[in-house]
């Protein structure tokens, strides 16, 4: 169909960025009693020197075992018009 993006491993654009160093910046954390989520910048140093910002969001689940695990994890440049 005209329109439709294909579903599989490609259907997605993805972005590589090969980093020298990588900050993060957390802006905030909410905490529940099995679960937790963080949300803040990376900051990518390039092999070149620039830097690319990055927003990320994680949600953690406490397992059985009391291990926290990343059940959510979502990264995306910054919204520009």
């Amino acid at each position: 169909m005209p329109g439709r993006r294909p579903v599989g491993e490609n259907a997605r654009p993805r972005l590589t960025i090969r980093a020298q160093a990588v900050r993060f910046e957390n802006s905030k954390t909410i905490l529940n009693a099995d679960s937790a989520t963080a949300m803040g910048e990376y900051y990518f140093t390039t092999l070149e020197g620039t830097v690319a910002k990055v927003e990320y969001t994680f949600q953690y689940k406490r397992g059985a075992d009391g291990n926290l695990k990343i059940v959510v994890h979502h990264s995306s440049l910054p919204y520009s018009p």
